[in-house]
C-alpha cells in the first residue's frame, strides 16, 4: 500500500516560532512608559507598552506594590508580540487591576485599563534610564488619576486587618487628629498575634 507521505507531513501541525524577550527603546528624559493590558486568557496577559510625553500624557492609574516571594517559575506578560517576566505578585495585581477595571462604571473608569508600573515601565537593565526614572516616581504617582496598593491576595486574617483600617479612616477623616485609636482594641491585639507576615512595599 502506497502512503502520500507529502499530504502527511502537510498535515502536521508546524512549530511555532518562541516569543523573544521584549526589546525596550530608549526613553527621552520627558517621556514614560504606560502599560495598557489588553486581554486576559489562561495564556496569560496580553498588554501594549507605549512611549508617552510626561507633561501631556493620557490619563492613568499607579500601582505601588510588595514584592512578595521571588519564584523561579515567572510568569510572563505577552507585550507588543514578545514577552516580559514577571514576579506572581506583580502577575496577581495586574490581573485583579484589569477584572476591577471591567467592573468598573464605563462612566467612571478610564477609556482603557492604563497603569504604571515600575517593574515593567521602566527598562531594568538600563541603569542610566532606572535612576533618570526612579527620581521622578514622586511625580509619576502624584500625577496619576489614583495610586492602587497592591499588598497580595486574602490570606490568614488580612480581611480583618482591613477592616480595622477602614474604622481608623471612618472614626480620623481628618489624619491630623492626633487622638488615640480606640476602637476593636480585642482584635487589633489578636491580629499581633497571628499575622506573621513583613510587608515590603514599594514607595
Amino acid at each position: 500500500m502506497e502512503h502520500d507521505l507529502g499530504a502527511f507531513e502537510q498535515s502536521q501541525p508546524q512549530p511555532t516560532q518562541a516569543a523573544s524577550e521584549y526589546e525596550y527603546k530608549s526613553l527621552r528624559d520627558s517621556q514614560i512608559r504606560l502599560l495598557t493590558i489588553t486581554s486576559i486568557s489562561s495564556d496569560g496577559i496580553t498588554c501594549d507598552l507605549e512611549h508617552s510625553e510626561f507633561d501631556n500624557c493620557p490619563i492613568y492609574d499607579a500601582l505601588s506594590y510588595a514584592w512578595g516571594e521571588q519564584d523561579s517559575n515567572r510568569p510572563t506578560l505577552h507585550c507588543n508580540g514578545r514577552f516580559i517576566s514577571i514576579s506572581p505578585h506583580l502577575n496577581s495585581a495586574l490581573e485583579r487591576f484589569y477584572r476591577g477595571w471591567e467592573n468598573d462604571d464605563p462612566s467612571d473608569r478610564l477609556p482603557c485599563p492604563r497603569i504604571w508600573v515600575d517593574a515593567v515601565c521602566i527598562n531594568q537593565n538600563n541603569h542610566i534610564e532606572k535612576g533618570h526614572q526612579v527620581a521622578k516616581m514622586a511625580q509619576i504617582y502624584a500625577r496619576a488619576r489614583r495610586v492602587i496598593v497592591w499588598l497580595g491576595e486574602e490570606e490568614n486574617w488580612s480581611e480583618m486587618a482591613m477592616q480595622l483600617l477602614q474604622e481608623y479612616a471612618t472614626a480620623f477623616p481628618d489624619r491630623r487628629e492626633s487622638t488615640a485609636l480606640y476602637v476593636a482594641k480585642d482584635r487589633l491585639e489578636f491580629l499581633q498575634g497571628q499575622l506573621k507576615q513583613t510587608w515590603s512595599a514599594l514607595i
